[in-house]
């Protein structure tokens, strides 16, 4: 169990620090050749999923995250139970 915790963290932190990176070394909206057909383009995906909602007001966000603790706190206890039988 504690593996996969590890392995958690370090992909959250892969994961930020090439967000880093990304904000910090690339122009928004300006594409930059890497290899012939391989381009790296900064953009923000302000929706919650293909912009889905993007035009929404910020409620999305919300429900989504109510969405997220219910099915964490309702569920995750009972699967880490049944993991451990």
């Amino acid at each position: 169990m504690l593996r996969w915790v590890w392995i958690s963290v370090l992909v959250i932190l892969l994961d930020q620090v090439t967000k880093y990176v990304a904000v910090s070394e690339l122009q928004l909206h300006q594409p930059l050749a890497v290899m012939p057909l391989f381009n790296l383009t900064l953009m923000y995906n302000t929706g919650a999923a293909f912009s889905f909602l993007s035009d929404a007001s910020g409620w999305q966000r919300w429900f989504f995250t109510i969405i997220v603790a219910i099915v964490f706190f309702g569920a995750g206890p009972r699967l880490i139970a049944y993991s451990q039988v």
